[in-house]
């Protein structure tokens, strides 16, 4: 496993490009890959 850093860190308020990716940078930790590969957007729609 890599440490890797969220980059944004607005809550569910504030628009969805703008959102924290906590999740992401989790993810990409754990995958050992650069947050950009899996940093995904998320709509209302899920």
């Amino acid at each position: 496993m890599i440490p890797v850093f969220q980059t944004r860190f607005a809550g569910p308020d504030a628009p969805v490009d703008k959102q924290g990716n906590c999740f992401a940078a989790c993810l990409a930790s754990i995958l050992e890959c650069s947050l950009e590969t899996v940093d995904v957007l998320f709509d209302e729609s899920g």
